[in-house]
């Protein structure tokens, strides 16, 4: 299967932290920072999942006017807070807004820019008790709110496709981060642990899949100048080994 690729020459390259279903916030947040001609990354839970179908057809309705008077293409990629069915491609998929599939390449001047969601949710056992009460009471529709395959996934072969195609990524968004990335762990992790006995493992493991992921990309010579990711709640730059790495707060954006 060949890469996802969007091709965006000439645009100005935004991202964004959390913004958990806020798209009034966010186009609020680009009309303050007089954002045109530009690509929007949201690097994570956008909130993508927790409604009906036609609420997001409404949702880009809604946002289209202003999106195209500005030109700015909204990507979204997959948090633990999103739905991944939603993010094939082809869901979403408008002119001026798209969820887009992990392992995407975002491609604008001299800039490719790899994509990979997912991250394990520290308030997943209270969101499946919710989920099994609205059972109990018989509400076999009630809306989701927790998927269990929310986690990262190292996909070596969807690098080696990239790498056959000749694409040196420069820049990764990714939801969670690197084990080396700061912090280590959610605000209040152990407090979710009390609850929730394979927690602590599978974190680790979440962040031990992006560990595979840059040295992968490491390993193939693709020159990482940058590292964006959110999920953390929280505002942080740090250079590790010729990266920059930048934790997004929610709603924060910056260029890159």
């Amino acid at each position: 299967m060949e890469p996802y690729i969007i091709s965006e020459k000439s645009k100005s390259i935004y991202v964004c932290g959390d913004i958990h279903g806020d798209f009034k916030c966010l186009i609020g947040q680009i009309q303050k920072s007089n954002l045109e001609n530009s690509v929007l990354i949201v690097a994570g839970d956008c909130g993508i999942g927790f409604e009906e179908d036609r609420y997001y057809r409404s949702l880009y309705g809604s946002l289209h006017e202003i999106l195209e008077e500005r030109q700015i293409l909204i990507l979204l990629v997959r948090g633990n807070h999103d739905d991944p069915a939603y993010f094939d491609g082809k869901q979403i998929d408008y002119d001026f807004m798209k969820a887009i599939p992990d392992y995407s390449v975002i491609q604008t001047n001299d800039r490719n820019i790899l994509c990979v969601g997912g991250a394990i949710s520290v308030d997943r056992e209270s969101r499946k008790g919710w989920l099994l009460s609205q059972r109990i009471k018989g509400r076999e529709n009630a809306r989701r709110i927790y998927w269990s395959t929310e986690a990262p996934l190292f996909d070596s072969q969807a690098l080696a496709l990239i790498a056959e195609r000749g694409i040196k990524i420069d820049t990764v968004i990714t939801h969670s981060a690197p084990s080396i990335c700061k912090p280590p762990l959610k605000k209040n992790f152990y407090d979710f642990v009390l609850l929730d006995d394979s927690l602590e493992k599978d974190v680790f493991d979440e962040r031990e899949t992006l560990d595979r992921l840059r040295q992968a990309l490491i390993e193939d010579h693709h020159p990482l100048r940058y590292w964006y990711y959110g999920h953390f709640h929280a505002s942080h730059t740090e250079f590790i080994d010729s990266t920059t790495f930048i934790l997004l707060d929610i709603q924060e954006i910056k260029e890159a």
